[in-house]
């Protein structure tokens, strides 16, 4: 058989061909495809649809990337292997309040700057007005976004309306005495309903000491104090004041002298009352119940509790991974996955036009106590968290159940609490001395200021000049 020269080239060619293909393609297509790593600790119902996501992504890239997610059991034992452990994943949803705490012991990347060198500051600032702000604030660290927020929860009073009905009670609690008030009516009049709603109201005395810290540092935000406050540039207890056991002995009262409450373990779901979730209200909404949802009690906007879950991104040297995890994050966040998320979670958008989308309307249509929720995103705080607050409020929270179960008077407990916290902040006690001796000062300049310019004397100076 003789050879052209057209077919001796053209032979040459597919020679070349299936060599560069055996000895190249290979080992090209394997240093193209990149392994990104998600860490997380969402739910088992919600993973489902959280994977498919980020596999709605990955199936765009081709074969370049592939995403390994991985689900933690708990948020604690994220934020456990995040700060004790040396591995570190590419990505991971985090419980925003363990934010500095990661960025402390990780070289995260800076969100905002990402957003700015690489998209621009036009998008950026579209994302942040796009963004409730209690989201956007509480995502970032050192002024700046770190993290890139994806849902959020917070907690609200929910009311069994039935109860309200019965009482011929027409207006819902706004004051915390207000709640005892309807609690004390409740006990006493609804007979009819105590074999389904045992309780007029749900302290979480029954659940870990940290639930009920928790419930107890909301309490301490109305009227302007917290669990831990600085002092001269350390940490100390804030809940020894005498306002904070104010707040404690109400709650004690709400026990054993009104009886509206029960210290042992009860379901909320057996209260006429309980602060709750999101969750907790499209459960009971969507099984039958009758439930009104209206802000916590207290002054008008003043602080509820939040949960922020943002989405952090650790440092890589490979600038395409660092774009392909960045683009991940954005398709996740972006409008139509935000919406399907928060449409099948009991999750709070972060972006305001989910929640003007004809869907989510038609969603707030038939679950109305979701936009109390959502009114409350723009009075909700977050608490910072790391290893020692967390001590902080198991150490606040057992003997805030010991004065609830009067094994503890109230005063008592909350400066045993206290003693023991600041022995982790102030070992040798340097700054709690000075904050003693600058209280006993106040203490003896606001005695002096009584004796010596009382209302009658301040009145008749003002009236003078």
């Amino acid at each position: 058989m003789k050879f052209t020269k057209k077919k001796l080239i053209v032979f040459g060619l597919l020679l070349l061909t299936t060599f560069l293909v055996v000895n190249f393609a290979t080992p090209i297509a394997q240093a193209k495809q990149r392994v990104i790593t998600v860490w997380h600790a969402l739910p088992k119902k919600h993973i489902p649809l959280f994977e498919s996501l980020i596999l709605e992504y990955q199936s765009t890239l081709h074969n370049m990337a592939r995403f390994e997610i991985i689900a933690f059991k708990t948020p604690e034992q994220l934020h456990n292997k995040l700060i004790k452990s040396k591995e570190r994943p590419d990505i991971a949803l985090i419980d925003a309040k363990w934010l500095k705490a990661i960025k402390g012991k990780s070289d995260l990347v800076c969100i905002e700057d990402f957003i700015k060198s690489n998209i621009g500051n036009s998008v950026f600032i579209s994302f942040k007005n796009d963004t409730f702000k209690s989201m956007w604030k509480n995502s970032k660290h050192g002024g700046k976004l770190i993290a890139m927020p994806f849902c959020a929860s917070n907690r609200a009073l929910l009311i069994d309306t039935r109860a309200l009905e019965m009482l011929k009670m027409k207006k819902h609690p706004r004051m915390w005495g207000d709640l005892i008030v309807v609690g004390k009516k409740y006990m006493k009049d609804g007979s009819e309903m105590r074999s389904e709603k045992v309780w007029a109201f749900h302290i979480p005395a029954g659940e870990k000491p940290e639930a009920l810290a928790a419930f107890f540092q909301v309490f301490l935000w109305q009227i302007d104090r917290d669990v831990v406050e600085p002092f001269l540039g350390v940490d100390l207890a804030g809940f020894d004041s005498a306002e904070s056991k104010r707040v404690l002995a109400m709650l004690v009262d709400m026990v054993h002298k009104h009886k509206i409450v029960s210290v042992e373990a009860v379901d909320k779901e057996k209260a006429m009352m309980f602060v709750g979730t999101p969750k907790d209200y499209l459960f009971l909404n969507q099984t039958g119940g009758n439930i009104k949802v209206v802000p916590w009690p207290g002054k008008r906007r003043s602080k509820n509790d939040l949960t922020v879950y943002s989405f952090v991104m650790f440092n890589s040297n490979d600038k395409n991974k660092l774009e392909k995890m960045w683009n991940m994050i954005y398709h996740v966040c972006e409008f139509r996955s935000a919406l399907k998320w928060s449409l099948a979670t009991p999750y709070l958008p972060p972006n305001k036009q989910v929640t003007l989308s004809p869907d989510y309307f038609s969603f707030l249509e038939g679950n109305p106590g979701m936009r109390t929720f959502l009114q409350q995103l723009k009075n909700s705080h977050l608490a910072p968290m790391d290893a020692r607050r967390a001590v902080v409020m198991r150490i606040l929270g057992q003997h805030l159940k010991m004065a609830l179960a009067k094994e503890m008077a109230v005063e008592d407990s909350l400066n045993l609490a206290a003693d023991k916290c600041n022995k982790l902040f102030d070992p040798d006690g340097r700054y709690r001395k000075k904050k003693e001796e600058l209280r006993a000062l106040g203490d003896l300049v606001m005695m002096v200021w009584d004796m010596d310019y009382g209302l009658d004397d301040i009145k008749s100076a003002i009236d003078q000049n």
